[in-house]
């Protein structure tokens, strides 16, 4: 039997009130118990998004600033804020943010003041960089249900609640946001072909796109996709190695999504991102 060991906490009571009426005497005999009883709950169905920050720090810069992407100011807020802030928004409990020393450090200067947000993340140190997936590696041992995946330069206001829903449904083991719009730039995307609901082919910067359907790199994750990342200083990357893998076994699914998104990497694309959002603000102004 394992060895319990004593803390001394402070309660709401009314809260506490709410413990002591899962004391039956038989199975649950003390507030201890009930207070493990739900915290164990509540670990076991915790929701966790990772922001992957991943990589050379001097790679995470735009092309035309000196600035990080994730860091760059939009109406007030950095980039990260944004995306933060929607993931809280969607009932995520947790945010892992995946990086270097110095990018994570940056980042935290920049939300600190923030304590709202503050309270969801925990960071996680990447020591070596060997792609995208051997960064989401890093939170393997934090990972117990199905998570959320987001790059850290990145915009969406598409609903990342029923992506979660039908990964669920569908019992996925990676489901994919999919952007669908009439026209078409192939610069930073990966472009998709579906056949339903499965992602058959995908394709980074191609000359001649199959489709105009963009996998945005937001995607619902089983903890099992862990299983499908070598172990060891191999270069494996989310959108190249792992996504060829998962299409190969006809193990990844696409969900199309109604609202827009946004690769940030340079400033242009965030002068496009900022109209848009001075867009959106007049259109829901009375």
């Amino acid at each position: 039997m394992t060895k319990k060991t004593r803390v001394t906490i402070t309660i709401d009571p009314e809260l506490l009130n709410t413990i002591d009426t899962e004391i039956d005497g038989i199975i649950i005999r003390s507030r201890s118990e009930a207070i493990e009883k739900f915290v164990k709950g509540y670990l076991k169905h915790q929701k966790i998004a990772c922001i992957l920050a991943g990589g050379a720090p001097s790679r995470m810069k735009t092309f035309d600033s000196s600035e990080y992407r994730p860091l760059l100011r939009i109406n007030g807020k950095t980039l990260i804020e944004y995306i933060i802030e929607k993931i809280i928004t969607a009932g995520f409990q947790k945010i892992l943010i995946i990086g270097k020393q110095e990018i994570i450090e940056a980042i935290y200067s920049k939300i600190a003041p923030n304590k709202t947000i503050l309270d969801y993340i925990e960071f996680i140190e990447e020591s070596d960089s060997f792609g995208t997936a051997k960064t989401l590696e890093r939170a393997r041992n934090f990972i117990k249900n199905d998570f959320l995946v987001v790059p850290c330069d990145t915009y969406f206001d598409f609903n990342i609640q029923d992506l979660y829903k039908f990964h669920i449904e569908q019992n996925s083991l990676a489901t994919f946001a999919i952007y669908s719009k009439t026209s078409f730039n192939s610069q930073y995307k990966g472009v998709v072909e579906l056949d339903g609901l499965h992602i058959i082919s995908h394709e980074e910067r191609p000359e001649r796109p199959k489709s105009h359907l963009i996998k945005t790199m937001i995607g619902i994750m089983s903890p099992k996709i862990f299983e499908y990342i070598p172990h060891g200083p191999v270069e494996w990357r989310i959108e190249k190695e792992l996504i060829e893998q998962l299409i190969n076994q006809n193990k990844v699914l696409g969900y199309l999504v109604a609202g827009e998104w946004f690769n940030v990497h340079s400033i242009s694309d965030l002068e496009q991102l900022k109209l848009y959002l001075n867009y959106s603000t007049q259109k829901k102004a009375p």
